[in-house]
C-alpha cells in the first residue's frame, strides 16, 4: 500500500458472501481485510455495494473451470445510485480470477465508466 496512491478511491467493495455462508462461518474474510485497509487509508468500506445473489459451493477444492462456472451470473443488487466513479474490489486470495472477472462484470453493466482497482492478500501460484 505504500506507493499506492488511494486519493481517487470512492469505497472499498469487499467481495461479498452469500448471507448464509457468512452466519455459518460468522465473517466475510474479505471485509475484515477492507476493514485493515480503511483503517490506514480512511477510504469507507461499502458492504452493500454489490451482493451475492446465489449460494454456492466454496471454490477451493474446485477446477479451474469448476471455479469459472460457479460464479457465472452469482452477483447482483449493485447500489448504482452511488456515484462511485472508482472503487477498489477487496478479495482474500485471487487464485483462477473467476470472481474478480464475475464481479467486474456485474458492476460494469451498471457503471461502464467506474474505474476498478484490486486489493488482495494473495495470489495463488500457477
Amino acid at each position: 500500500m505504500g506507493n499506492y496512491s488511494t486519493k481517487t478511491i470512492d469505497a472499498l467493495i469487499p467481495v461479498p458472501t452469500h448471507h448464509r455462508k457468512k452466519f455459518n462461518r460468522g465473517y466475510n474474510q474479505s471485509e475484515k481485510l477492507a476493514l485493515g485497509i480503511s483503517e490506514v487509508t480512511n477510504i469507507p468500506i461499502d458492504t452493500q455495494y454489490i451482493s451475492k445473489k446465489n449460494h454456492t459451493e466454496s471454490q477451493t477444492k474446485k477446477s479451474n473451470a469448476e471455479r469459472w462456472l460457479n460464479v457465472i451470473g452469482g452477483f447482483g443488487h449493485i447500489s448504482s445510485n452511488k456515484g462511485y466513479q472508482h472503487i477498489a474490489i477487496v478479495d482474500d486470495v485471487i487464485t483462477t480470477g473467476a470472481t474478480l472477472e464475475a464481479l467486474i462484470k456485474e458492476i460494469k453493466k451498471h457503471n461502464p465508466t467506474i474505474e476498478i482497482s484490486i486489493f488482495a492478500l494473495a495470489m495463488a501460484k500457477k
